[in-house]
């Protein structure tokens, strides 16, 4: 037998996935967010089984404004595992961007749901203060920015000299 008539059953629903996935991500880059949640929609629509369902249906409600359902279990509990998922779905079409807004809701909804900036879970931690301050960087907000670092010094003092040259220029 040869091996390129070999056929992997999924192998053409996942390359559709990723390739409208890709698509939508790059439509909601060019701020066309009502196209992109439609062609994520598609995907929901047309490959109900993929293995990305969740992680779709959390690209559509963050695009839409909602917070995906998991998202907000997660912060309820101050659960690490679903806030480690939760805010890299959540934030990963705005790291790149130069809006804090994201960050700010989302930073202000963690740490209540935690009870504090120093008891949320290390490595959403990282996620979102560190990501936090690069945002506001790109958008020259320092006040954003320090506010953000001290977040997450607060929460790992061991990050402390890893913004004294990010945020020097905003001193």
């Amino acid at each position: 037998m040869d091996v390129g008539q070999i056929e992997i059953p999924d192998l053409r629903a996942h390359e559709q996935v990723a390739t409208l996935d890709l698509y939508a991500t790059s439509l909601l880059a060019y701020g066309r967010e009502t196209e992109a949640i439609a062609m994520w929609q598609r995907i929901l629509d047309e490959h109900p089984t993929t293995s990305r369902y969740g992680q779709i249906e959390a690209k559509v409600a963050n695009a839409a404004g909602v917070r995906a359902p998991e998202l907000q279990r997660a912060i309820d509990r101050c659960d690490e595992m679903g806030l480690m998922t939760g805010v890299s779905a959540a934030l990963g079409d705005h790291i790149r961007g130069d809006d804090v807004a994201p960050f700010e809701s989302l930073a202000a909804d963690v740490i209540a749901g935690c009870g504090s900036a120093r008891a949320v879970p290390r490595i959403p931690a990282l996620t979102l203060f560190n990501g936090g301050v690069l945002v506001a960087l790109r958008a020259e907000d320092c006040t954003n920015a320090e506010a953000f670092a001290a977040m997450h010094v607060l929460n790992d003092p061991s990050q402390s000299n890893l913004y004294d040259n990010m945020l020097a220029p905003c001193r």
